[in-house]
């Protein structure tokens, strides 16, 4: 395998935030070096109908100690047209309670395990929102609620098909701008989109996505 000097975004986040504690990234240098250069790797594999599902900053690795460019990692349970349904339904949720997806990251669709026809490129666009809000403001956004009860219960017992779960927190998220006053209405904006907990409310494609962002960094 090819060896990625730079390490992961994770590595690199922990660092800047750990020496300083008021530290938050400019939002255009993270459009123009993290989140865009994301946003053009995922557009050759979503145009081949290929989803990641588990984006996070683990996963986000710099090519070389410059970081100057990066890759995505850890593609294990990427769905695509040679994953089938069955496929998909084993890894969103298995024998010992797990799921496919991080905790924090994975969008409420693939956390919940309802409506998994739906699971395409959006669920990607959602993680990679979690981890642009947690960028610019030192904080990870909690937009739905994953200890409701009844979808724990129906996720449990392996109920592919449950009701949309409780959205209750998606009016509390703070916009991005109170953290980091860099950060435009327009970005704002842009962001709380990513990360709706309705995937028809999110941007439709990484496409669109990527003309949002074109306009901001």
């Amino acid at each position: 395998m090819e060896f990625l000097q730079g390490g992961s975004l994770k590595e690199y986040v922990d660092e800047k935030f750990s020496n300083d504690i008021k530290f938050v990234f400019e939002p255009t240098w993270a459009i123009s070096m993290i989140i865009l250069p994301i946003c053009n790797a995922l557009a050759q594999t979503h145009s081949a109908q290929v989803y990641h599902r588990d984006l996070k900053p683990d996963n986000i690795m710099f090519i070389d100690k410059t970081r100057s460019g990066i890759k995505i990692a850890d593609w294990r349970l990427v769905k695509g047209d040679a994953i089938d349904r069955r496929s998909l339904e084993l890894t969103a949720v298995t024998s010992d309670g797990q799921i496919g997806g991080t905790p924090g990251y994975c969008s409420p669709e693939q956390w919940f395990v309802y409506n998994t026809d739906e699971i395409d490129g959006r669920t990607d666009i959602y993680s990679l929102g979690i981890i642009f809000y947690e960028m610019l403001t030192r904080r990870r956004p909690v937009p739905y609620n994953m200890n409701d009860p009844k979808t724990l219960e129906a996720k449990q017992q392996h109920q592919l098909q449950p009701s949309q779960p409780s959205v209750s927190n998606q009016n509390s998220i703070d916009l991005p701008s109170k953290y980091n006053l860099n950060v435009t209405p327009e970005l704002d904006k842009c962001i709380l989109k990513m990360i709706n907990v309705d995937p028809n409310k999110i941007h439709s494609s990484i496409w669109d996505l990527i003309t949002d962002l074109d306009k901001m960094k």
